[in-house]
């Protein structure tokens, strides 16, 4: 059976289609009509109510060179798709006459010459600017909640941690224990968010570079020893003999990925064993197909909540941080990550019998160019401590960042400020500045831009490492636009610093 709607058309009628099909779509939707080089051909009435324009003054105009219009990198990228796929869906942002901002879902379509080159193209789209300012105030909300608590949550973490270096009784070992762990799992929850954060505002990045996987099993692994010797349980981690030893892609959320559901498998196991086996089920000239399942014989989840879940699954729906137990905000990142990556994830559960929870991801192939290591050494370059200027203004960060570089063996010294912090750096000789960016006076990144802007070398160069408890999606962005070499954020483990540390000075 054709499923060509017009082939069910009788030919009296088919005359007709374009006309009736036009005058149907330009009571619902905004059309416009570009010539190859990106010129207003056409555009409907609904076209210029929503952006202010009229047919005239748009036509034979390049669409991005029209005031704010349109941004001329969304339809650059645009057009790079349409030539790949000859058709694009997504949001752009448009910016009507009068300077509002607006949102259309746009469906694109091109046409082609008999060179096969792109002759026009067509632009379908639906006002969603609604439901864009939600999904704004969703994610300031939640860049609002963790920026304000990830300050006070670093400094419970690091106090934790110093706690562990002094002498405790068995009772107090207990809490710091607790406390330890409670600590660390709300950090890990302010992760998740910042990532949904990102993904919400369509600013999440997948890294490319060749990593093994046995080291990313072996880094998640020593994370949930003490929750499995609490409760017994036994975990097995199965490698498929077909399993490629190097790999390309973004090992960071292949560990996010299987930490969240190890624990979420972890929190709802009282006995029995957990699985984590991975396999080789299909590859071709450049990439490998990869099967993932992490499996545990916990309460299982009932039918009902299952189907509900599995529903939930096959929607594209940004709102949907799964609801119960077991898929909750982790799960939801799960998804998120893994449809990022362009893969695939499937849930199996039987109550009372446990859960499978399988996805599929493609890496790339790694050569042993690509596979080579760098290495690390920053006392190859330093025979004596780095002297650092801590430039932050809150008592409690001055004594974490103090406790920290002591365990660390560097020299340190204190600005409050961005003023103190040039004129400590006219004086002394620092290796490395740590900048808070929120300081009363002059901030963090009105001192950067300073330093390298009004300063000769080696001053000018002086590596920078900017921090932060801002989690917008754009803010290592920023920093390292002012001018910082590289950027943390809180709340961090004296590891994580003196790992950026020894990145810099490699």
């Amino acid at each position: 059976m054709s499923k060509n709607l017009a082939n069910y058309i009788y030919p009296e009628n088919q005359k007709n289609l374009i006309t009736t099909m036009q005058s149907v779509l330009n009571g619902l939707y905004a059309i416009s009509l570009f010539s190859a080089n990106k010129e207003f051909e056409f555009v409907n009435e609904k076209f210029s109510e929503f952006s202010g324009y009229s047919h005239k003054q748009l036509t034979g105009k390049i669409c991005y060179e029209i005031n704010d219009l349109v941004s001329k990198k969304d339809i650059l990228h645009v057009w790079e798709m349409l030539s790949k796929n000859g058709m694009w869906e997504g949001k752009l942002e448009f910016r009507h006459l009068n300077g509002e901002s607006l949102w259309l879902d746009i469906a694109a379509l091109c046409f082609f010459d008999n060179r096969n080159n792109i002759s026009q193209v067509m632009f379908i789209g639906s006002d969603v600017s609604d439901l864009k300012r939600v999904a704004q105030i969703k994610q300031q909300f939640l860049t609002n909640i963790s920026n304000e608590l990830r300050t006070p949550l670093h400094g419970i973490i690091s106090l934790t941690d110093m706690l562990k270096d002094t002498l405790l009784t068995e009772d107090q070992e207990i809490y710091v224990k607790h406390l330890e762990r409670s600590s660390k799992a709300i950090s890990r929850m302010f992760d998740s968010l910042d990532d949904l954060s990102k993904i919400l505002s369509g600013r999440f990045e997948l890294e490319k570079e060749v990593f093994v996987i046995d080291k990313v099993i072996d880094q998640v692994r020593p994370v949930f020893y003490q929750r499995l010797s609490e409760k017994n349980l036994k975990l097995s981690i199965n490698i498929s003999q077909n399993t490629p030893e190097k790999v390309v892609g973004d090992p960071l959320r292949l560990k996010q990925i299987l930490g969240k559901l190890l624990e979420n498998s972890i929190e709802y196991t009282e006995s029995g064993n957990i699985e984590v086996n991975i396999e080789k089920i299909a590859e071709n000239n450049s990439e490998y197909t990869l099967k993932f399942a992490v499996i545990d014989s916990g309460v299982g989840i009932p039918k009902p909540k299952l189907d509900f879940i599995l529903q939930k699954f096959h929607q594209n729906n940004s709102a949907d941080n799964l609801l119960i137990g077991q898929a909750g905000l982790g799960l939801s990142l799960v998804k998120k990550i893994i449809k990022a990556k362009k893969g695939k994830i499937s849930i199996f559960s039987k109550e009372g019998k446990g859960t499978t929870v399988e996805f599929i991801i493609n890496y790339g192939k790694a050569d042993e160019l690509t596979g080579k290591q760098k290495q690390n050494n920053v006392d190859e370059k330093f025979d004596k401590p780095l002297n650092v200027l801590i430039a932050e203004d809150t008592e409690l960060n001055q004594l974490i960042l103090k406790k920290t570089l002591q365990k660390l063996g560097y020299k340190f010294s204190f600005a409050e400020n961005g003023k103190q912090v040039i004129e400590k750096i006219k004086k002394d000789n620092y290796d490395l500045i740590l900048m808070d960016m929120q300081m009363p006076v002059m901030d963090g990144y009105e001192t950067i831009e300073y330093i390298r802007d009004n300063f000769s070398k080696p001053l000018s160069s002086i590596p920078i490492i900017s921090i932060s408890a801002n989690i917008m999606s754009d803010t290592p962005e920023k920093c390292l636009s002012a001018g910082a070499s590289d950027y943390i954020s809180k709340p961090f483990s004296h590891l994580a610093l003196k790992d950026k540390i020894d990145k810099l000075f490699s």
